[in-house]
């Protein structure tokens, strides 16, 4: 119905009561946009499910969507409205995240809903891409990393700050200091594949240096992080295959 004095869509998401059961029995708890998808859902047996009628989540509805799932999976279509809307929540959900309290991102097939999924593979398909869900890093890194310019090291030292920009509205201090620190690695990693990738490249762009002085740049030189050593080692242990 239209929102009145008493039914507000921002305070609630629909189902939640009848799926907490669920999800506290270690099904992960998915989270589509309308409650039709919602009951498609728990009819097909995934009953850790509710929905958030179609309204930008509220700080009222990402707390109470922890108190059901530390790591609810948000539900969107893959086409690029799909991912603009999961774009949006991650911008709305910076500010509250906590230590151990997250949210992970399911890419539907384009043109798919969760009704669709399930109507053409069972409940099987749906929970298949639930548990392939991305990270909430992954998916903040690669929207940002989409529009700069990692083979100029201004789009580098761009990316850099924008990261910055974002994880500082991160309210919990711990886990503001890891994506800090996440940050400085992926970075400065991007940076030397970029710049690797340049060297073995016919006729080797000895421009691409420029970018091994950048990712330096991007080490805040007040850390004790500072130090190629350092350097070397913390992008060995967040990234083996480096090593």
């Amino acid at each position: 119905s239209p929102e009145t004095e008493v039914f507000e869509k921002g305070r609630i998401v629909f189902n939640g009561h009848r799926a907490r059961p669920a999800a506290h029995k270690n099904q992960s708890l998915a989270v589509v946009e309308g409650y039709v998808d919602a009951i498609a859902v728990w009819q097909a047996g995934h009953k850790a499910v509710v929905a958030t009628l179609g309204t930008a989540f509220t700080e009222e509805q990402i707390k109470g969507l922890w108190r059901i799932d530390p790591e609810p999976v948000l539900c969107f279509d893959g086409d690029r409205a799909g991912r603009a809307a999961a774009f949006r929540a991650i911008d709305r959900m910076l500010p509250f995240l906590e230590v151990g309290r997250t949210f992970r991102f399911a890419f539907l097939p384009e043109g798919q809903d969760p009704d669709d999924l399930i109507k053409a593979g069972g409940v099987e398909t749906f929970s298949a891409q639930l548990t392939a869900a991305q990270k909430f890093w992954d998916v903040l890194w690669h929207r940002e990393v989409a529009t700069v310019d990692v083979s100029d090291p201004d789009g580098i030292a761009a990316l850099n700050a924008a990261l910055r920009g974002l994880i500082a509205q991160i309210g919990d201090t711990q886990l503001r200091y890891r994506y800090e620190l996440t940050t400085r690695l992926s970075v400065n990693e991007l940076a030397y594949r970029e710049t690797r990738r340049r060297f073995r490249q016919p006729g080797g762009d000895v421009s691409a240096l420029s970018l091994i002085r950048t990712s330096r740049l991007v080490i805040d030189k007040t850390s004790s992080l500072t130090g190629i050593e350092r350097i070397f080692l913390g992008l060995s242990v967040a990234f083996p295959e480096l090593a």
